[in-house]
């Protein structure tokens, strides 16, 4: 997972192609960023995998998706996100997913963003990120983290495209390049779609 960019080229990089977006899978839909199509990790939108089968059938669908977008040995950024509390404190999960980032993922900052909703109480969020290259498979310790829920969010931007791979605890939001990319994969992957009329 060669290193052929610095986290000043992502901060850039993400600017350029997705302007004041944040780089969280969950803002990017509620901020209703183009051209997104959710698929879901298991069959009948079971959330959380039971057994060896599951977690085969859940690599398989995100790697499948995560290879489409980025491009088997392509350029990426891996990138995640860790928020701190108005008063300045910091839950230790929270804690130890970013020394996690660095010691195990090699991540180091990118930026920081406010959210404040509430102006009385304004969130703190630092994005960490590391240029990688996407290999199907490569990433499998991680993909079961995000599974489960045991890791911080965390998205795959390709540095050719663009495009946006942000797998969650169920599935993996997807963000393509143009609509033609996103009608092909609502096509594509048709099985493993939500049958909910907004795609959720």
């Amino acid at each position: 997972m060669p290193a052929t960019s610095t986290n000043e080229d992502f901060a850039d990089a993400w600017q350029r192609r997705h302007g004041g977006l944040r780089p969280l899978g969950f803002m990017m839909r509620w901020a209703e960023a183009p051209h997104w199509v959710r698929i879901h990790a298991l069959p009948e939108s079971r959330r959380y995998p039971a057994d060896a089968a599951d977690r085969a059938e859940l690599l398989r669908r995100q790697n499948a998706v995560a290879g489409d977008l980025l491009r088997e040995g392509g350029a990426a950024f891996l990138v995640q996100s860790f928020w701190e509390a108005p008063d300045g404190g910091t839950p230790d999960t929270v804690v130890a997913g970013r020394a996690a980032a660095v010691s195990r993922w090699g991540l180091s900052v990118a930026f920081d963003f406010i959210v404040d909703e509430d102006p009385d109480q304004p969130i703190r969020w630092t994005v960490m990120a590391r240029p990688v290259s996407w290999h199907s498979g490569a990433f499998d310790p991680l993909l079961l983290l995000v599974a489960a829920g045991d890791t911080a969010p965390t998205l795959f931007m390709s540095a050719d495209t663009g495009a946006v791979f942000a797998p969650y605890d169920g599935g993996a939001d997807l963000f393509w390049p143009d609509a033609a990319a996103q009608a092909a994969a609502r096509e594509r992957y048709r099985p493993w779609l939500s049958a909910h009329p907004h795609g959720l």
